[in-house]
C-alpha cells in the first residue's frame, strides 16, 4: 500500500529529525539500557539526550545542545567494548 501526505505534512514530520545523529557500534549487538549507558560514559555532554531503537542495532540520538552533537561528531573516533561507534547525520534517505 502506498500512502500519499502533502509536502507540508511531510516536512513536519521529518524537521524534529534533522539535528539528530544515527549510531550503530560495529560488530557487536548490545541492547537499549547498555548502549544509552556506554554512550552517556563516553560523550559526557553537558544535557542529556534521547535515543530511540529503530532496529538492526541502530539507535537515532536527539541530543538537547547543539554543542554537545559539535563534540561527539568532532571528537571520535568512539569505542565501546573496544569496538568502533559508526556515527552519521540522519538524513531522511536512511
Amino acid at each position: 500500500p502506498m500512502v500519499y501526505i502533502e509536502d507540508s505534512v511531510f516536512e513536519g514530520l521529518c524537521k524534529p529529525w534533522q539535528d539528530a545523529l544515527v549510531v550503530k557500534l560495529l560488530d557487536k549487538h548490545i541492547g537499549y539500557n547498555i548502549m544509552k549507558d556506554k554512550l552517556s560514559r563516553i560523550w559526557k555532554l553537558k544535557v542529556g539526550f534521547d535515543m530511540i531503537d529503530i532496529g538492526n542495532d541502530f539507535f537515532v540520538v536527539k541530543l538537547n545542545l547543539d554543542e554537545d552533537r559539535k563534540k561527539i561528531i568532532e571528537n571520535g573516533p568512539w569505542m565501546i567494548f573496544d569496538h568502533y561507534l559508526i556515527i552519521q547525520t540522519w538524513t531522511l534517505a536512511f
